[in-house]
């Protein structure tokens, strides 16, 4: 498990440099078992960035989907050595925690926690259920929203008035 972190952060740290090599102004890397992202919270993000070094997706197990620099901020030494990492427990309930003091520690300015909504990461069986479970209501509500197209059934027959009243 440690050496699969290990991999995964060697691939985000990659693309980050990609990003760095193309000269973005912001860099964003995000969580791909977070069913809820949409390009919305994508959009808000990079609004953030816009006024702060640094935003982060949280997720609800203590960890984050999405982690997002300005550009210069993502180039400054000691966030390239990992500094903003020290003391981080992956894959424990403090990852957020522990990464927004780190944060804060080298004087990043950070979007308010508000500036993205709370997440969830499936990363199990038990985590996909209770994401179904909470987001159930959610898609019956939309879909009783929506406008219902009549049965064909219900819809009269064009000719039908016609004839009833041929009949009579």
């Amino acid at each position: 498990q440690q050496q699969q972190q290990q991999q995964q952060q060697q691939q985000q740290q990659q693309g980050v440099t990609q990003g760095c090599k193309e000269q973005y102004s912001a860099v964003m890397v995000i969580g791909t078992d977070i069913p809820d992202l949409s390009a919305a919270v994508l959009d808000a993000a990079a609004a953030a960035l816009a006024t702060h070094d640094v935003v982060l997706g949280p997720a609800r197990d203590g960890g984050f989907y999405l982690l997002g620099f300005k550009l210069a901020a993502l180039l400054r030494p000691e966030v390239q050595s990992g500094q903003v990492f020290e003391g981080v427990q992956w894959s424990s309930n403090s990852v957020l925690q522990r990464t927004v003091a780190g944060v804060q520690r080298l004087g990043l300015r950070l979007a308010p926690s508000e500036a993205l909504p709370v997440l969830y990461d499936v990363d199990t069986l038990q985590d996909l259920q209770a994401w179904h479970q909470l987001s159930a209501p959610e898609q019956q509500q939309q879909q009783e929203q929506q406008p219902q197209q009549p049965q064909q059934q219900d819809m009269p027959h064009a000719g039908s008035q016609h004839e009833r009243q041929g009949d009579q």
